[in-house]
């Protein structure tokens, strides 16, 4: 008999040892203990009688227990009994302690009789003794005790003597076992005792159970309509069949990037299962985040004591512990994660890691399939059901395989006349090029989806506007664009409607004249609109008529027959078009003039190819003040939108010229104020009684350098009166408000104003107080007096100029004669300190050349006389800077070479250089040119002086010369002259002294290196 298999699998092989019982039977594992206090007692005996009776009395009840022990089991497989089927029972002695398989010997009371060793292994003791008189129904699970007790009781009746096996589950061991019984009769052939065999079958189970959860799997998946009931089957199944108690489905999100649940089993209310439907797991993010990472199937022993696991706690109050899960993927896709959890704690079972993967592989794929099932049944729906078109088409050929109705309604055609056709035939602004290059970022993968704006082609070739959305699909198995096409008429006239309304708005908002106004409403309504001519009617109220004011085309040639028809026509109330909309107040509407034979321009409209027409009134203070009418060459018909919008439209350009005839009287009269006062001879400042300023006129601008448009709406204390009167000013504004007192109004007074720049400026002043509707403001009159004020202190001024240049020109001669006595301190250095030692070099050198010299000594003379005769010309140098400074010095400007003048330097600097083991280098860059104009002489004497210099303070290293280009022009160049050494440098506290004239970084007599204007 099969049980069911609710927690079949044998995942934990958890086993608590049973306990010896007291029975004298288990005492034979300790029998040479036994022995040796039975001899023990016998040494006692023959030493002292009194002393072994106290030690013998326990080793001898033990000894007797033991042997009854033995004697009752020899009797036991030493009788004559026969088995069940009527053998004898004396060779199963031998034959249960050789066989693999567990045997014991149950007496039919229950109770273990005896055991064969290999009872110990599958029961998990040390020996099998310690099963001897055990009851074996706790042996087993609490499910199958009674099947058992029922079986035993049926054998011990002696009903079946070696029936069919059974299969049980042991205790603690979720180990399944196959049950054989066989009766042991005593002589009078009376059941004394069951002998049971039983077998491990855990593994065949195991095998069993797993193909078995396969095939329910497969049947699941097969007979499934949908993903959702597919996923709660394959839950079940394995939870049903595996012995698992809560099994989860988790769904990949690709746009947020997040695990999500979707399916539970079984369905409940407790926290564990609300969490596990309001979380969301990312990328190794707890068991199916681990899993959705590594794409392989994931263990948890005990989901309590895993760090990483978010559901922890919820999940040790619904007492689950171990957890696994595992990837469902399809195509190397990882689709989701399915996870089980288990109330006990688990081990690791490589076998069902592969079978789980393995269901994973198959749900993947069924999914996968689900997908693409549904994707086609959708598109078949939307072909069917949508209003908009549908087309499936070819991607190779753009030909149309598959239609909806939509499609057909729209463009008049039939299914079968659109499938002879391509997408090329319905959309005339594409060739197969064009197309071609728009969808191949499409096919190639690189965009998901396709959008655009086109026109559709009618079968009567009329036109609509359209936006097409593209993207991949399939259809019979093959690869196709699926194309979804929405007319967008209507959407994009009641853009044109509200662009329209927002163009009218801008342009009343801007227009300065009526006129300007009119042109650009009718120039914005026939853009918009799609209208080609619009005309402006005038109500002339003295004779009763409309006559045309403004009128509008996209070319002065347009419409020629139609404007002259109109300008030579009047309109009384009522009659055509535009007195129509006159008397009725509201739009009127022809769809086509050419049915209106009676219509006085019927002719014109014709001759020009005008059918449409529309006009609608503006309303002005009640009144209509004109008509607006407009044509188009194409029948129009009335729309509801765009009738409110026309009348909304002839309220606002009402409106504007109510706006501006206001604004006309208005101006008009500021005009006449500000007139007046801008003629006026003398600054007039109005302000408030808070001092905000009100009126500046063009004299206050000049006065003070405001603009009207800067001082109106300013403080004005904060404007024109200077800080030390504004406390005073204020306390006499707040005093008159107060009182009606002030001690400077309506007379004139001199103060002083200040202007924008600062400068204050003396003023007659007088000040009015006007009050006009209980609020008082205040009128001044403001008269610059600063030439009067000027004179007075003309003499004063002058006087202290002349003093203050005589003080100038003591200054400075002061300065000129220290000048004078610094040149001539240094003039007398460097005679003292240069000129000396010179001539007495030049002496002696000259002296030397006229003795008997070597080739070699004469050559070495003949240069220490050049070097002396250049730092002559040096000294010379020096000397011009007196001619600098009273501005007498030129320089030359001759053609030369710039690479040839820099090495002619530099060879000056060849032996110092080599005496002192210096590399000596010029770098001088290609991009520089060499034909220059200049003074060369004054460029040599700069690098001559800053390369001795550099070679003088340098004792080891290098010295170079760096010539680069800093900019280039068409007439001159700027050239750097750069010199690099690894000398010693220049103190920083010195370094302040660079770059003025005659300064050294030692000045001291005994200095190490003696040269001077560096």
């Amino acid at each position: 008999m099969m049980m069911h298999q609710q927690s079949d699998l044998p995942l934990v092989r958890s086993s608590t040892p049973l306990r010896p019982v007291s029975h004298p039977a288990v005492f034979w594992s300790y029998r040479w203990p036994l022995f040796f206090l039975l001899l023990l007692g016998l040494l006692a005996l023959f030493w002292n009688v009194r002393l072994a009776g106290g030690f013998l009395v326990v080793p001898f009840l033990v000894m007797l227990l033991w042997l009854a022990r033995r004697v009752d089991q020899a009797r036991m497989f030493a009788r004559p009994a026969s088995g069940g089927d009527g053998t004898s029972a004396q060779p199963i002695q031998g034959m249960v302690n050789i066989i693999p398989e567990c045997a014991l010997v149950v007496h039919r009371a229950g109770i273990v009789r005896d055991a064969n060793p290999a009872a110990s292994m599958l029961f998990d003791v040390r020996t099998e003794l310690e099963l001897i008189g055990q009851p074996i129904l706790p042996l087993f699970s609490d499910e199958d005790r009674p099947l058992f007790q029922a079986m035993h009781e049926r054998v011990s009746a002696g009903e079946s003597g070696a029936g069919p096996s059974q299969v049980f589950r042991l205790l603690n061991k979720r180990c399944w076992v196959e049950v054989t019984a066989s009766c042991l009769r005593d002589s009078q052939g009376a059941v004394e005792e069951v002998l049971y065999l039983l077998r491990d079958i855990t593994e065949r189970k195991r095998g069993e159970w797993r193909i078995q959860g396969q095939h329910e799997v497969t049947r699941v998946l097969a007979e499934a309509g949908s993903t959702a009931e597919a996923a709660q089957g394959v839950l079940q199944v394995i939870c049903t069949s595996l012995g698992w108690t809560v099994g989860t489905l988790w769904l990949v999100d690709g746009e947020a990037g997040v695990l999500r649940s979707v399916e539970h089993w079984p369905e409940g209310a407790g926290p564990f299962f609300r969490m596990s439907r309001d979380i969301t797991l990312l990328p190794g993010r707890g068991l199916p985040g681990r899993v959705w990472a590594s794409g392989e199937p994931a263990w948890i022993f005990d989901v309590v004591c895993d760090d990483n696991f978010p559901r922890a706690q919820v999940a040790s109050q619904d007492g689950l512990h171990g957890a696994i899960g595992f990837p469902v993927q399809a195509a190397g896709e990882i689709l989701g994660v399915m996870e089980f959890f288990s109330p006990t704690v688990l081990v690791l079972d490589s076998d069902l890691f592969a079978m789980m993967k393995a269901m994973g592989a198959q749900f993947g794929t069924f999914m996968q399939r689900k997908r693409a099932e549904e994707r086609e049944a959708g598109f078949g729906r939307i072909l069917d059901e949508t209003l908009n078109e549908i087309y499936l088409i070819e991607e190779e050929t753009f030909r149309l395989v598959h239609v909806n109705r939509g499609a057909q309604t729209n463009l008049g055609y039939s299914a079968d006349e659109l499938l002879r056709l391509t997408s090329l035939d319905l959309m005339p602004e594409f060739t197969r090029e064009s197309f071609a290059s728009l969808v191949e970022s499409l096919q190639r993968g690189e965009r998901a989806s396709l959008q655009f704006d086109a026109v559709h082609w009618r079968k009567d070739r009329s036109t609509y506007p359209v936006q097409v959305h593209i993207q991949r699909g399939s259809f019979g198995g093959r690869p196709a664009l699926v194309a979804i096409v929405l007319d967008v008429t209507e959407q994009h006239l009641a853009q044109r409607r509200t662009t329209t309304q927002h163009e009218v708005t801008r342009v009343l908002a801007d227009s300065s004249t009526i006129e300007q106004a009119v042109m650009g409403v009718l120039g914005v309504m026939c853009g918009n609109l799609k209208w080609d001519l619009g005309l402006l009617w005038q109500v002339d109220r003295q004779r009763g008529l409309l006559q045309l004011g403004h009128l509008w085309r996209k070319t002065s040639n347009l419409f020629p027959e139609m404007v002259l028809a109109s300008q030579r026509e009047t309109f009384v109330s009522g009659r055509e078009l535009p007195g129509c909309a006159w008397v009725n107040g509201d739009v009127c509407w022809i769809s086509d003039i050419a049915l209106e034979t009676a219509c006085l321009r019927h002719g014109a409209a014709e001759q020009d190819g005008l059918r449409g027409a529309y006009a609608f009134p503006i309303w002005l203070r009640g009144e209509i003040y004109g008509v607006m009418e407009f044509f188009s060459r194409e029948p129009q018909y009335p729309e509801v939108d765009l009738l409110e919008t026309l009348g909304m439209i002839g309220s606002q350009v009402g409106l504007f010229i109510e706006r501006m005839e206001v604004e006309a009287a208005l101006r008009e009269n500021e005009e006449r104020i500000r007139l007046i006062i801008a003629t006026a001879l003398d600054a007039v400042i109005a302000m408030e009684a808070d001092g905000t300023i009100t009126e500046w006129n063009a004299q206050a601008e000049t006065m003070f350098g405001w603009s009207s448009q800067e001082a109106v709406g300013q403080n004005l204390a904060a404007v024109i009166v200077p800080p030390q009167h504004r406390e005073a000013h204020t306390r006499g504004l707040a005093r008159y408000l107060k009182t009606g007192e002030g001690p400077v109004l309506n007379k004139r007074i001199e103060i002083t104003a200040l202007r924008r720049d600062g400068r204050e400026l003396p003023v007659e002043l007088t000040i009015t107080p006007l009050r006009s509707s209980g609020a008082v403001v205040f009128s001044a009159f403001l008269r610059d007096i600063t030439a009067r004020k000027e004179s007075e202190q003309a003499i004063l001024a002058y006087a202290k100029k002349l003093e203050q240049i005589n003080q100038d020109l003591d200054c400075a001669l002061v300065q000129a004669q220290a000048a004078t006595e610094a040149k001539s301190t240094f003039l007398a250095t460097m005679s003292h300190e240069i000129r000396t030692p010179m001539n007495g070099v030049l002496g002696m050198t000259g002296l030397l050349l006229e003795t008997d010299l070597t080739h070699e000594q004469r050559e070495y003379a003949s240069m220490v006389r050049s070097s002396g005769e250049h730092l002559l010309t040096i000294i010379n140098d020096i000397l011009d800077f007196s001619k600098i400074e009273a501005g007498k010095l030129s320089l030359e400007i001759i053609d030369f070479d710039l690479r040839s003048a820099m090495e002619e330097c530099l060879d000056l600097f060849s032996e110092p250089a080599s005496a002192k083991g210096l590399n000596l280098a010029c770098l001088f860059h290609a991009e520089v040119p060499t034909a220059l104009r200049g003074d060369p002489g004054r460029l040599r004497q700069i690098v001559t002086n800053l390369v001795g210099n550099a070679i003088k303070f340098t004792k080891q290293g290098y010295v170079s010369l760096h010539v680069g280009l800093v900019e280039a022009g068409p007439e001159q160049v700027v050239v750097r002259f750069e010199i690099a050494d690894t000398g010693i440098g220049i103190a920083p506290e010195t370094s302040a002294c660079l770059f003025q004239s005659f300064s050294q970084a030692d000045a001291s007599m005994a200095r190490r290196h003696d040269r001077g204007g560096e």
